[in-house]
């Protein structure tokens, strides 16, 4: 928001409008981001795939409320896992 208003004042209105819920997007969702999610994820599982072929010790973090996985995070940094995922 602040790079289009250094840019154009008048780009900030529509991101004003948008805050205060009285603009929506045109899109729901953006098909090139859901594209790229996509790519990312696939990314991941070959990552995690190769890790776990090569025998790495990997401590993974459930799926759960925020703060949940955040402090198991934490906790399995502070415990030097080999992988976190």
């Amino acid at each position: 928001m602040w790079a289009n208003f250094l840019a154009c004042q008048h780009l900030t209105r529509p991101d004003v409008l948008r805050a205060r819920g009285e603009l929506n997007p045109p899109y729901a969702f953006d098909v090139g981001f859901q594209g790229l999610v996509a790519r990312g994820e696939a990314h991941e599982r070959t990552v995690l795939g190769q890790f776990r072929a090569e025998g790495r010790e990997i401590t993974e973090i459930a799926g759960g409320p925020e703060a949940i996985a955040a402090a198991a995070t934490v906790e399995a940094v502070h415990s030097s896992a080999e992988v976190v995922y």
